[in-house]
């Protein structure tokens, strides 16, 4: 009886650790809860990076709402523990790693099917080894907001926005699966921009390997620098799309 309570109230601890996507900001204005947003039945991680859960989550629901975005304006992926509570709680200060966003041109922004899409990065945020900290300890200081800027170069159109927290605390060098990736996917619809780029792209599956250097690092031990998974970062000037986090008003 005890070995079951002990084994529940674990399971708990771990579920209370984990982070949703939440809620997207559009240059200071809230969208809302959940709109536009493809929503996981679970706030559980990925592990298995070659798995089509990698792409969006799993189980998810296709939101209805598209997001409208002009090209160049401040957006920001709020992100919280439990799915449509806009709580304090945004992940466990254990879980330090990477932050990255990415976009994928669709014929529509609310088709159900998201595999064979083409991705390309448009913000990262990894270790800071001055201040020695991780994205998810800014993250956590900005009550879960990490915002970036919408490229005003690329195509105007639908879009899916994928974003992604790989959290480190149970990766080992020699582990097989143990960094746990929170995934999130909204619907967007951008304009105002000039389409004059047309950035390099990943598929996911594939954009992370199994054996990337970045999903076994050991977060508690010394870390002088961190290698991020998956591709270069595009911007339309080439200087990287972070832009310094606020934290949200909406919470």
């Amino acid at each position: 009886m005890l070995a079951s309570f002990v084994l529940l109230a674990a399971a708990a601890a771990t579920a209370h650790a984990h982070t949703v996507m939440q809620q997207i900001i559009v240059d200071g204005k809230a969208q809302g809860a959940l709109t536009g947003i493809r929503v996981p039945a679970k706030n559980s991680p990925i592990t298995d990076v070659t798995s089509d859960d990698i792409i969006c989550n799993a189980n998810l629901k296709t939101a209805a709402d598209v997001i409208d975005v002009q090209g160049g304006s401040k957006v920001g992926i709020e992100w919280h523990r439990t799915i449509g509570k806009l709580s304090s709680d945004v992940i466990s200060e254990s879980h330090h790693g990477p932050l990255q966003v990415y976009l994928a041109k669709v014929n529509s922004a609310t088709q159900e099917d998201v595999t064979g899409l083409s991705w390309f990065k448009i913000a990262e945020q990894g270790f800071d080894a001055g201040s020695n900290a991780w994205a998810t300890d800014d993250l956590i200081k900005n009550k879960g907001v990490f915002d970036f800027t919408m490229p005003s170069c690329i195509e105007a159109g639908d879009y899916i926005m994928r974003a992604d927290i790989t959290a480190l605390h149970n990766a080992r060098p020699n582990k097989a699966n143990g960094a746990q990736l929170y995934i999130g996917c909204s619907q967007f619809k951008v304009s105002g921009t000039d389409g004059s780029a047309t950035p390099s792209t990943v598929s996911f599956p594939g954009a992370y390997d199994p054996d990337d250097e970045g999903l076994h690092v050991n977060p508690f031990q010394k870390v002088t620098s961190y290698p991020i998974p998956g591709p270069q970062t595009f911007s339309c000037d080439g200087v990287s799309a972070l832009i310094p986090m606020q934290a949200s008003e909406f919470d």
